[in-house]
């Protein structure tokens, strides 16, 4: 059996690489190559080795060779339950500080509406209301893992449509961790089953605060003289609540998921995360792999059309709703967009509550097929829409200019016409922003500001600082510059097509004025370069190049350590705000 259950993995595991290999030589998202690594593997290669032919072949039954759905079943809730207690451990609610209203009221109010919308529409198609109140369910959900893990790849975690993301993450999660609660227990679905939910819930509440501000502290404060008692004590914690719910009556990913917020607020947080993370990394792989590998062909054609109209609401009206959402709350168009983009595709909660569903009969087969269809269709759709996400935003923004007339203003916005003829412009107001922003004070230099993201127009306008609420790529605010006027424009949005754009627009107006832009990668910053920026700012290569400079002055390096250490201080308030 451990031969067995070794040799499994090791399919998986060398598929997986083999197809990421592939994905990466066509420069392709990785997520869609598992899955269909995984539809190889399983499926696939269960048909055809049953074939007659095959087993000529072979001389033997070549059909032992494809892994059991036991050890995939095993080997998928082990890696969820690893995922979520990552997620639980990385769930932040400092997040829902600088975007809370957007994020609950918004994301409430969008779960309720997919809820209802996957109800009604599975009800009419004349399935029964169990397997409508599932379907509902599947399109309440956003997929946290696959959201998480793009935005990280991208390095946009601290953007403003990544800080909206996680903090509507969020608030699904509770959803989900009570739809949980609600649907994975192993009592009757009555109103009984219902209070039982939210009063264990409250218990749970009482406990994570209790443990995560009393109890942890000082046991991990022991632990943290080791980095390997460390990381056991992290994972024994997960199994504890995983066993605990499990006696109770729940999923052990619930137990996984609540662990992992118990110790969400160590101080210890970011070492534990590091230790578990290539855990994470691997049974994410695995996830995908088997989530390919448990799809059936049998009664396809009974759910086809379905499937095409739930995959036309998830992928189109799913972002297109979230957008409009997004634009009531104030917020400008490339928000809102790249929320809308990164909305389109079901949760990894979606495939365990039907996964608990159909163990506890509360669905069909055919619930749950649907379900893994849609999974696979929607997170590879997807990795690929947010792939082009900036490529696609630049192509239609004028398209989406009504967006931005949905909402009330959530920022003042008073710049008036005169201000627009500054002789410096900054846009963007991050970090690299923000050390520009201060230089430029420093050099007695008032530029105007203009950013997207409305905390960090709150801020500069606390600041008295000139500040323009607006976006880069939106050709109103740059046509609202008079840049004859203008002597030196500085970009710090690391934004390609919206740079170039910048680029072309500023040549036409204003030929000698100076442009300094930055850029991710050296092939960017080539492109700026060819198309007639003065300077384009590398950040990566910016820190080398600074440390070089440290060290051949190392007689200065006691006094750069104090001048930055007061610039640290100085500036330590502003973190809360700069993305």
């Amino acid at each position: 059996m451990a031969n067995t259950i070794f040799l499994d993995i090791g399919v998986i595991i060398i598929i997986a690489t083999l197809f990421g290999h592939i994905a990466r030589k066509f420069n392709q998202p990785l997520i869609p190559a598992y899955i269909l690594g995984g539809i190889l593997v399983g499926p696939i290669a269960k048909y055809l080795l049953t074939l007659s032919e095959v087993q000529n072949f072979f001389g033997f039954n070549a059909s032992v060779l494809v892994a059991s759905s036991d050890v995939i079943t095993t080997l998928s809730e082990v890696g969820v339950a690893f995922l979520l207690f990552m997620v639980g451990l990385e769930i932040n609610f400092k997040h829902l500080k600088d975007v809370g209203l957007v994020a609950s009221v918004g994301g409430i109010l969008r779960s309720g509406l997919f809820f209802l919308i996957g109800f009604i529409v599975a009800y009419s198609a004349g399935f029964v209301k169990m397997d409508a109140i599932y379907v509902g369910l599947m399109l309440l959900f956003t997929s946290t893992m696959v959201v998480v893990k793009i935005l990280s790849d991208k390095r946009e975690v601290d953007s403003l449509h990544g800080k909206i993301l996680i903090a509507t993450l969020l608030i699904e999660d509770v959803i989900a961790l009570f739809a949980l609660f609600f649907l994975g227990s192993e009592m009757t679905f009555t109103f009984i089953s219902v209070f039982w939910s939210l009063f264990i819930g409250l218990i749970l509440l009482c406990i994570i605060i209790i443990l995560s501000n009393l109890v942890w502290p000082n046991v991990f404060k022991k632990a943290a003289y080791s980095k390997e008692l460390l990381f056991l004590s992290a994972i024994a914690v997960c199994f504890a609540f995983s066993i605990v719910f499990n006696l109770l009556g729940f999923s052990i990913v619930i137990g996984a998921f609540i662990a992992g917020v118990t110790l969400g607020n160590l101080s210890y947080h970011f070492e534990i995360v590091g230790r578990i993370k290539p855990l994470r990394d691997f049974f994410l792989t695995l996830f995908f792999v088997s989530l390919g590998m448990q799809l059936t062909f049998e009664g396809l054609n009974e759910i086809l059309p379905f499937l095409f109209l739930i995959l036309t609401i998830v992928i189109l009206l799913k972002p297109l709703i979230t957008m409009i959402l997004i634009s009531l709350f104030g917020y400008k168009r490339r928000t809102a967009f790249m929320t809308g983009i990164y909305s389109s595709q079901i949760s990894e909660f979606a495939l365990i509550l039907v996964s608990q569903g159909l163990f506890l009969g509360h669905i069909s087969q055919k619930i749950f097929n649907l379900a893994i269809l849609l999974a696979i269709i929607s997170i590879a759709a997807t990795s690929y829409l947010t792939k082009y996400d900036k490529k696609m935003f630049f192509s239609v923004s004028n398209d989406l200019a009504f967006f931005e007339k949905l909402g009330i203003p959530i920022t003042s916005n008073n710049t008036s016409s005169k201000l627009l003829t500054r002789s410096v412009i900054l846009f963007g107001c991050n970090r690299i922003g923000n050390n520009i922003l201060e230089k430029l004070r420093q050099k007695n230099l008032s530029p105007l500001v203009i950013d997207y993201d409305p905390q960090v127009i709150k801020r500069l306008e606390r600041e008295k600082t000139q500040c323009l609420y607006g976006d880069i790529a939106n050709e109103e605010v740059l046509n609202r510059i008079d840049f004859k006027k203008v002597k030196t424009v500085i970009s710090a949005m690391k934004d390609k097509y919206s740079e170039l754009e910048l680029i072309k627009h500023i040549k036409k107006a204003n030929p000698s004025c100076t442009i300094i832009l930055t850029a991710d990668t050296i092939r960017d910053a080539l492109s700026f370069y060819e198309k007639g920026a003065n300077y384009v700012i590398l950040p990566m290569h910016l820190s080398g190049h600074h440390i070089s400079l440290l060290l051949d002055q190392k007689e200065n390096l006691h006094k750069k350590r104090t001048e930055h250490i007061q610039e640290l201080y100085k500036n330590k308030h502003y973190e809360e705000y700069i993305p």
